[in-house]
């Protein structure tokens, strides 16, 4: 038993010699701050999120003057969700008085991130504003300000900044304005300020015309005030504007005109719709439907297979059929639209 125990000692001081042997031989090598940093940008690329974090916090105890560092430290504590951990550290390099101006630009950008993570607007805002100085950085102070007063829902500010973005940008597409028109319009809409919300709208239309969500809420507004026929003829610019589309308000102006008894009417714009959009499925149901409700059965079994010989397995069409063929007693001809409309269902 002794002669166990002594060998067993043995191996044990012979390995740990070895080791110690080898180590000695075999140091780990230790990194300059200036190769920490690499590792870390190295991890960055790699996605790598985690080395990433552990070399920068190495990088920045082993220079302080580091900055790009601490900011890309920062930027990950921001991703993780730690703000205000980011915020002090972008803080603290915005104290300094000896940043090149390219750092300084990056250091407001990341504080203005940090603020704007943290719903601090008012901050967020007074950083950007400094941000904006900076030539080579005043886009991306626009941007973000017409972020920040979108997500204030101050949009005249959000519209004023965009404006200005689009200028010095030097692009002509004016889309993103008339968002930011219809955003307000919706807003005013619901707080009911008809007038005003429409007012807004119309704006939105100057900067696109084919924004079809403006022209259904003109409409929109026009109803709530009560002034059907008003609204009636804001709906009908959908023909001019986008035809294909135009079956958003068709269930508004049936309603309105129903009410009003100007069921004529009705006829006559899905036949205008068909003008400009003679594959118009929608209008060609509406049409089918309105013949099937005066009791005209033959017109509406045409209008059905106008739309149905458009898209053989359009279900509004093929369930009319089914309907129009039961309500006459057409057994026959309703059994094969029923499996015609089974097999629809299969290949959907």
């Amino acid at each position: 038993m002794d002669v166990v125990i002594v060998v067993l000692v043995l191996v044990i001081v012979v390995l740990s010699a070895a080791i110690f042997y080898l180590y000695r031989r075999n140091p780990r090598v230790k990194l300059s701050p200036q190769e920490t940093y690499m590792e870390a940008l190295k991890a960055l690329l790699n996605n790598d999120r985690s080395t990433a974090f552990l070399r920068l916090k190495e990088a920045v105890l082993a220079d302080t003057n580091n900055v790009d560092a601490y900011l890309r430290l920062a930027g990950l504590l921001r991703q993780r969700g730690n703000v205000k951990k980011s915020l002090q550290i972008d803080s603290d390099l915005n104290m300094r008085q000896n940043l090149t101006h390219y750092e300084r630009g990056e250091v407001l950008q990341a504080l203005a991130e940090d603020y704007m993570a943290l719903a601090q607007f008012d901050a967020a805002e007074k950083i950007l504003n400094q941000l904006k100085d900076f030539p080579d950085r005043k886009h991306i102070a626009l941007k973000k300000l017409v972020s920040l007063y979108s997500r204030k829902k101050d949009w005249r500010k959000a519209f004023q900044h965009q404006s200005e973005l689009l200028k010095l940008q030097y692009i002509d597409d004016k889309s993103s304005l008339a968002d930011l028109r219809y955003k307000h319009g919706m807003e005013l809409l619901e707080q009911g300020q008809y007038h005003d919300a429409r007012m807004e709208f119309k704006d939105a239309l100057k900067y696109n015309p084919n924004l079809v969500e403006a022209v259904v809420a003109i409409g929109d507004s026009y109803e709530k005030e009560d002034k059907l026929v008003d609204a009636v003829k804001a709906w009908k610019q959908m023909i001019d504007v986008d035809p294909s589309r135009a079956d958003i308000v068709f269930g508004r102006i049936q309603k309105v005109l129903f009410d009003l008894g100007q069921f004529s009417e009705m006829e006559d714009l899905y036949n205008q719709v068909l003008e400009r959009d003679v594959k118009n499925l929608h209008a060609i149901l509406g049409l089918a439907s309105l013949a099937e409700k005066r009791g005209e059965s033959g017109l509406a079994e045409e209008y059905y297979n106008q739309a149905l010989d458009i898209k053989s397995d359009y279900l509004p069409a093929l369930l009319g059929l089914i309907r129009l063929y039961q309500n006459q007693q057409r057994t026959e001809d309703a059994a094969r639209v029923i499996n015609r409309t089974a097999e629809a269902f299969l290949h959907h």
